[in-house]
């Protein structure tokens, strides 16, 4: 997870030390350094699993602190932060619902945070829940947010406007799906369903950008139906903030390869889309394009596969990037993965 103060950023990531496993931060500055390194949290495994894997840390800035949203044991929680770590508070579960949560993502509204995340159902399967916040601290009770027949997974949410922006995967229809929500009463929505993807073939993985005026929406989008795991395009589609389309899903990288993880954030001019592709040849590692305001794709056709930000030699690779911008700037950070005995990261 990443996140900017409007100066520094801070990334939020884990470290499996082959007993334990923490939540870390690392604030960076503008320049791109890594400056102070602390702890967060201590990650508990589920009561089937051998580690913790997979706490899928989210987290904003409000003006003052970040707040961090994270998974441990199958439950959802939040803290919150300096950049530099000497004002960390003790977690907060949000979640309780269900046994089993993942993939949270958070926004703030100017006044209160709003968490939402996966949550396995015994009857309906994945929903999308959620729980408001003052600080780190909930409020009210868990909502339920979405739910319908099949999975409801892998959701995003950014504030733009008046509303909460929510995304997700819905596996019942393999589409990305979205809702507007309104602050304060999140589960009453003024648009019912945001239809954002419309191919055949499985969508997954939204991200959302906001350029002041219109909302941008990326995704990736597999190639072939029921192949998820093959070769997929890197997607995206413009709304107005009342939800309304403002053009047709377009390609923004389609190079039959299998393109993964988009992220995408607004530097003050431009949208800087990034993903990585998971092939050890050429083109592979954390590729980036930039979308204008207007939607055009600036940094060659879709036939190619935009800029190159980092490639490593067999067998190193780079994977899952995520972004945050400022004026000016986006940082963008990723794992390089040494894939050597020991698997070191």
């Amino acid at each position: 997870g990443i996140a900017s103060d409007g100066k520094d950023f801070l990334v939020v990531t884990q470290r499996f030390d082959g007993r334990d496993t923490m939540l870390i931060a690392v604030q960076v500055s503008p320049t791109g350094v890594g400056e102070v390194e602390f702890e967060l949290a201590e990650l508990e495994p589920l009561a089937s699993g051998p580690t913790a894997i997979g706490s899928h840390p989210a987290l904003v800035h409000d003006g003052e602190r970040f707040v961090v949203a994270f998974e441990s044991a199958g439950q959802i929680f939040t803290l919150s932060t300096t950049s530099d770590g000497m004002g960390t508070s003790f977690p907060v579960q949000v979640s309780g619902l269900s046994e089993t949560n993942a993939q949270p993502a958070l926004a703030f509204d100017g006044q209160e945070f709003l968490v939402v995340w996966s949550s396995v159902d015994e009857v309906n399967g994945h929903e999308i829940h959620g729980r408001r916040l003052q600080g780190e601290v909930p409020v009210g009770e868990e909502l339920v947010l979405h739910s319908s027949l099949g999975d409801q997974v892998a959701p995003a949410l950014t504030f733009v406007g008046d509303h909460y922006w929510l995304a997700w995967t819905d596996q019942s229809d393999l589409q990305v799906r979205g809702r507007l929500l309104l602050p304060f009463t999140p589960e009453t929505s003024p648009v019912e369903t945001l239809v954002i993807s419309v191919a055949p073939e499985e969508d997954f993985d939204p991200s959302f950008s906001f350029d002041g005026t219109n909302v941008l929406v990326v995704w990736a989008e597999a190639e072939v139906l029921g192949e998820p795991e093959g070769n997929a395009l890197i997607m995206g589609r413009r709304f107005s903030l009342d939800g309304e389309s403002l053009d047709e899903p377009f390609e923004i990288a389609d190079v039959h390869r299998r393109q993964r993880s988009p992220s995408v954030a607004f530097d003050g001019e431009n949208h800087v889309v990034t993903w990585w592709i998971d092939d050890l040849d050429s083109p592979g590692g954390i590729r980036l394009a930039r979308i204008s305001t207007a939607g055009e794709l600036l940094d060659g056709p879709s036939t190619q596969p935009g800029l190159g930000v980092d490639a490593r030699p067999n067998p190193t690779r780079v994977v899952y990037p995520v972004a945050a911008g400022t004026p000016g700037r986006v940082l963008i950070a990723y794992v390089v993965n040494r894939e050597r005995p020991g698997q070191t990261k």
